[in-house]
């Protein structure tokens, strides 16, 4: 199995590390949203040269808070993540990292590493400890 591991993991989040199986991930935004950011940005060149930097957050699709992110979701006019009766599709949602699934998912990897959050509180701590902003991102070896 083929697993996109993290080369940083921050203290301060006190949540395990685990892999997800890529395939059974889903995104809030468009896939053609992620995928224009990618290339705006040049994350494909990141994760070659630098790699995975820090796991991905994912929740269950069961938390009321995850059906309201869904809702409010700007990048995805489509609701993608809705069936044709409104209700919010089963699944493993991720919540940050959703780059960095998208490019192990079109570069063969079974697995990512993230943690399992059930709060947006965990998501908010998640968030604060490892966002880079886009002009930030590696782009050479660490």
């Amino acid at each position: 199995m083929k697993i996109l591991r993290a080369k940083e993991y921050p203290k301060d989040i006190g949540l395990c590390v685990r892999a997800f199986r890529v395939d059974e991930l889903r995104f809030l935004p468009s896939d053609k949203w992620l995928s224009d950011r990618m290339e705006r940005f040049g994350y494909d060149e990141s994760f070659r040269v630098a790699g995975m930097l820090f796991p991905i957050a994912v929740s269950t699709h069961n938390h009321k808070w995850v059906r309201r992110r869904i809702e409010v979701e700007p990048n995805n006019p489509e609701n993608t993540n809705l069936d044709k009766d409104g209700k919010i599709i089963e699944g493993m949602y991720v919540h940050v990292g959703h780059k960095r699934v998208l490019w192990a998912r079109e570069n063969g990897f079974d697995a990512i590493e993230g943690y399992l959050i059930n709060s947006t509180r965990d998501r908010q701590i998640i968030k604060r400890a490892t966002h880079i902003p886009h002009e930030k991102i590696p782009k050479r070896r660490r």
